[in-house]
Order: C-alpha cells, then structure tokens, then sequence
C-alpha cells in the first residue's frame, strides 16, 4: 500500500515557502464531482449543437460563400447562448455554494460575538449539509461546557465552604480546551528583533 495516501483535508507543509499544500485533490468527493459533471455536461451539450448546426448548414447550402456568413452567424449566435447558459447555471449552482458560506460567517461571527444559542439552517438544495451539522454540534457542545462552568462558577459564590472542590470541577471543566495557539510561521518570521 503506498504510504502517501492521506486523510482527507490532510495538509502538507512545504520547506520551501511555508505553503501548505494539500496532498489529496478530492477533500470533499461528492460535491467536487458533481460541480465537475455538471461542467463537462453542458460543455459537452453546447459542443454538439455547434457540430450539429455546422452539419445541417453544409447539408442546406451550395454557395460557400453563403455557408461561410451562415455558419459565422449560427457559431456566433450559439457561443453568445452557450455564455449566457454557462453564467446562468454557474450563478444557480454558486449560490447554493455562496449562500451556505456566507450563513457559516454569520453564525461563527456570531459565535465571536458570545452568541453561542445560533444554529445554522440550510435550505435542501444548498451544498455542506454535513459542514452546518458539525458546526451546530459544536456549538452545542460548547454551550453545554459553557453552561456547566457558569454553573460552577455560580455555586463558588453561593457556597464558599465547597469552593475549593466547586474550582477543581471548574478547572476540569475548562481544561477541556485547548487554548494554546498552534505555531504556524517559520522559524525566521518567529524570531523577535534584538
């Protein structure tokens, strides 16, 4: 088995120029090869009335000279309505792309905000069903946590004689999570000015 297949969305850093680079070009199989099918789809579609308009012109013409203006203005008139098709499909499927991003914003700024009772909901037609389930699962779980340390904070007031016990379940509960800032610059960038 080759030892370079990687996990999905796993990153790679290179030595070079600090870029991460992904080793996997399908991070999100399903919703890649459908944007591509659907591409190569109506490439293909615009492609083949082209040819059959080319044929039916040769067939109904016996001066070249008419074919030649005939076919300048048939391929014209069909690149003009394959664009327009194009932008239009592109537009409809971007959407369904664009508008799930930008709720995902919304809610994470949300979440900046200290807003952590949002839930994000997608329309069906929309793309990263999967992304807004997560993102609303950890947004649970990050309010449940929340919850239970306001709690404990709260008891520590109230009772004074089980605080030190109240701060250690406290203290557990917040060490839950990792606060510490991975180190992303290279070495040289992270060196501070004598």
């Amino acid at each position: 088995m080759n030892e370079n297949i990687t996990q999905p969305g796993v990153a790679d850093r290179s030595e070079s120029d600090g870029y991460v680079k992904r080793k996997q070009l399908y991070v999100k199989r399903q919703f890649q090869q459908s944007m591509l099918l659907q591409s190569l789809l109506i490439t293909f579609i615009i492609i083949n009335v082209i040819v059959m308009a080319t044929f039916w012109a040769i067939d109904s013409f016996a001066n070249l000279q008419q074919l030649k203006l005939y076919m300048a203005a048939i391929i014209g008139v069909l690149e003009v309505i394959g664009f327009m098709s194009l932008y239009w499909l592109n537009l409809k499927a971007s959407h369904r792309i664009a508008g799930p991003i930008f709720s995902m914003e919304r809610c994470l700024r949300g979440i900046e905000g200290g807003n952590l009772t949002s839930t994000l909901q997608l329309r069906k037609t929309d793309q990263f069903p999967e992304t807004a389930e997560q993102l609303n699962a950890t947004v649970s779980a990050i309010r449940g946590r929340v919850n239970r340390a306001q709690y404990l904070a709260a008891r520590i007031q109230q009772r004074p004689d089980e605080a030190a016990q109240l701060a250690q379940q406290l203290v557990d509960e917040l060490a839950h999570f990792n606060t510490t800032a991975p180190e992303t610059a290279p070495a040289e960038q992270q060196e501070q000015p004598k």
